[in-house]
């Protein structure tokens, strides 16, 4: 989890607060058209509230995928 929230800092989506499992919260105020982009591109979300999202890594989830769901994310915002 912390790959995924430093990846996402460096993207410059806020991550808050600091990851102490396997969950990352992140801030958009697009988060419709995030969720959405995110979405098209395969990364799994959830919109939790009006700006928050929530994601989650586990075992099965490796750095190369993190890698992956950070560089797409990326992708997606250049969107918005």
């Amino acid at each position: 989890a912390g790959r995924l929230a430093n990846g996402l800092r460096a993207i410059g989506l806020r991550v808050d607060p600091a990851p102490q499992s396997n969950i990352v919260l992140f801030h958009c105020d697009r988060d419709r058209a995030l969720a959405k982009a995110l979405l098209e591109r395969g990364v799994l979300v959830n919109l939790m509230r009006r700006g928050t999202f929530r994601a989650v890594t586990h075992l099965d989830v490796d750095s190369a995928a993190i890698d992956q769901a950070i560089e797409r994310s990326r992708d997606a915002l250049k969107t918005l």
